[in-house]
């Protein structure tokens, strides 16, 4: 495999250069920068690795229009008897073309509708008049969440693989006839025109990730922009197992209900489920008919999912028995007890749910201490089970959490060898690999941490090993994030459903679409940030752990610091014209800058404080307060409010 040398630029001006903007306000001047973009680390020819999905986008003109000159004769037709995915792409098409072409467009339910091929019809999802035109899908090759868009006669049938893959089918339809794109909440585009053009459509697209997972906490607050980004949220997916999805042994048996009467269930300290009841046969088995009792209960009161967790408590506790530990010791990992227990539930749930059309998948943790995989490596680089207690059965899926992995560097750097392997041991024991990965600094959300190097070649190598969920955990539990974390949202949205999409393209879109005006400063900015984050990998080599303190001085110079924030101010001289003509795009603009000043702005003030007048530096903490609360941030770390900071600041 080949690997590209890190193109290490250091730009750091003289300390005696002064630049302005502290705070969210237009400075004075200050020299431009130009440098060379950053390259990835990792050469895209991925040899064996290689993942080719299924994106076929062919469509021609026909020379007619579904909406001509502010009037159409199409109508949305939509099955009689759908659910709310359906619902939403009704909504959703009629919303988006009003807005490109002030048409309303009228949606129907499909009763009593008759296909002829000079019918006006768009129809979402199986509907009869797909039927009458001989429209069918497969739907397992779609997946749940792929698609068609067809073409027959006058009409546009628009199909997914489920419901949901028929609303994901709507945002393709709006790109290909409007130029509808989205990049986060506030930030949507789409063409005005008075006629949309009829293609003669023959699209399928399935995304390499049939879960692409939210990464951001905004998706949790706006559902709307998670169905435009095609972004699941857990609630798509998981069947809650009391309130939670993972980390819920103790929502299965609860040591507040079983304690007592049980204890060979939990680790001595009852901090962790003993997965194998100490050793005691008897206990074990009726610790696993509670446990089947509850998912069971799970499984019948959400009929509509069919994906289910038994997974640890998260920290580094685990049972100390006897039994536990001789496993630790024979296995390298706890794991094989999960499997064990994962693997009756699986075959029991489905017995249970048998003649439903149901079937319920199963996942485990590779995790803390069931990180590892009982696997062995052979001579030819392939990895076996240890014995068979060691392989997942039908319908079990491993949840791999790549701890050890430096995300900084992609999985397929040097670095991260020994976790490769344990990964690709992991996809030889399941039938199918979710995915968990982290690409935030955990403790320090004000802080960057640089995955941008490593997403694209982490998604390809992880989907060639056959993993089908992917959730990159970033700031999950805040809308708003410093650092360039709206283009890890966008990065992450489109790498899922694509692996192979142009890195740069993604780059150069997201900055011309979302900064408009300021595009070339924010992304001078950006790649500046970028550099300095390879540089101080390279030179200093600091540990790749997303909790790692990057916030020093030699790190960040403060000249380098007082360029980033003059780039902002050219950004906002930029967009200077719009708070005369378009007040309003000014202010969203205005404060998509501001947000990736916080980062800049935070060590500033963290660590040169001393240079400044206390009645300079207790301004700018103030500015700094109102500037970050009006753009949303409200953690400072995984664990803590904002709040922390502006009381040690005094603010």
């Amino acid at each position: 495999m080949k690997k590209i040398v890190q193109k290490i630029v250091l730009f750091l001006l003289a300390a005696t250069m002064v630049f302005g903007a502290a705070a969210c306000t237009k400075g004075e001047g200050g020299n431009s920068y130009v440098s060379d973009a950053p390259e990835q680390t990792i050469d895209p020819d991925f040899n064996e690795y290689q993942y080719q999905g299924t994106h076929i986008y062919n469509f021609t003109s026909t020379g007619k229009n579904i909406i001509e000159n502010g009037a159409t004769d199409y109508k949305i037709v939509y099955p009689a008897e759908s659910g709310d995915y359906i619902d939403t792409a009704v909504n959703e098409l009629i919303l988006n073309l009003a807005a490109a072409t002030k048409v309303q467009m009228t949606a129907v339910p499909d009763t009593g509708l008759v296909f002829t091929s000079d019918s006006k019809y768009i129809s979402l999802g199986n509907t009869t008049l797909a039927a009458d035109a001989g429209v069918f899908v497969d739907s397992e090759k779609l997946t749940e969440a792929g698609f068609e868009i067809r073409t027959v006669g006058d009409s546009v049938f628009i199909i997914g693989g489920s419901e949901l893959g028929t609303l994901n089918a709507i945002y393709e339809f709006l790109f290909r006839t409007i130029d509808f794109r989205v990049y986060y909440n506030d930030a949507t585009h789409y063409e005005e025109k008075d006629s949309v053009e009829l293609y003669d459509f023959a699209i399928m697209d399935v995304p390499d990730y049939t879960y692409r997972m939210r990464d951001y906490g905004v998706y949790d607050t706006d559902a709307r922009f998670a169905r435009r980004m095609r972004i699941n949220r857990e609630n798509d997916i998981w069947i809650p197992v009391g309130k939670n999805y993972w980390h819920n042994v103790f929502d299965y048996v609860d040591p507040e209900v079983y304690g007592d009467s049980h204890s060979k269930w939990y680790s001595a300290d009852k901090m962790q489920l003993c997965f194998n009841a100490h050793g005691d046969e008897k206990e074990y088995e009726a610790m696993y008919e509670k446990i089947l009792e509850k998912a069971i209960e799970c499984v019948d009161a959400y009929p509509h999912l069919s994906n289910i967790t038994f997974t640890q408590r998260d920290g580094a506790y685990w049972c100390d028995c006897d039994t536990c530990q001789a496993e630790l010791a024979k296995y390298g990992t706890g794991a094989p007890a999960i499997i064990r227990t994962c693997n009756r539930l699986a075959e029991d749930l489905n017995k249970h749910v048998q003649g439903t059309g149901r079937t319920i998948k199963v996942s485990m943790f590779a995790y803390g201490n069931s990180r590892n995989a009982p696997a062995v490596k052979n001579a030819d680089g392939t990895f076996s089970p240890i014995d068979d207690s060691c392989v997942c059965g039908e319908n079990v899926y491993v949840f791999c959490a790549p701890q050890s992995i430096d995300y900084r560097y992609s999985i397929y750097d040097s670095k991260n060898s020994a976790a490769r392997d344990n990964v690709n041991a992991w996809a030889t024991l399941t039938e199918q690999m979710y995915i968990w990965t982290y690409s935030t600094n955990f403790n320090n959300y004000l802080m960057p941490f640089n995955s941008f190097d490593s997403i694209q070649g982490n998604y390809q190598f992880l989907k060639s090993i056959g993993a089908n969920y992917i959730f990159n955990q970033s700031q999950f539990n805040q809308s708003a994030a410093t650092g360039f974390s709206t283009l890890k949202m966008f990065l992450n949205s489109r790498l899922a459903w694509n692996v192979n999409l142009d890195y740069e393209e993604l780059l150069e879109e997201f900055f011309t679409y979302f900064y408009y005006d300021a595009a070339k400063p924010m992304r001078e900015m950006f790649d500046m940030f970028r550099m300095n984050l390879q540089y101080i990998q390279s030179v200093y080599n600091t540990e790749g752990s997303t909790n790692t303190d990057i916030l020093k001085s030699e790190y960040w110079p403060k000249a380098f610091i007082d360029q980033l924030l003059a780039k902002a101010d050219e950004a906002y001289a930029a967009i200077a014209y719009l708070e005369r003509e378009d007040p309003d795009m000014y202010e969203i603009i205005y404060d998509r800058i501001c947000l990736e000043t916080l980062c800049f702005r935070y060590i500033d003030l963290s660590l040169y404080s001393g240079l400044k007048t206390s009645q300079d530096e207790l301004a700018e903490k103030k500015q700094f307060r109102a500037d970050a609360e009006r753009v949303g941030i409200t953690l400072f770390n995984e664990l803590n409010s904002i709040s922390n900071l502006w009381s040690s600041w005094g603010v």
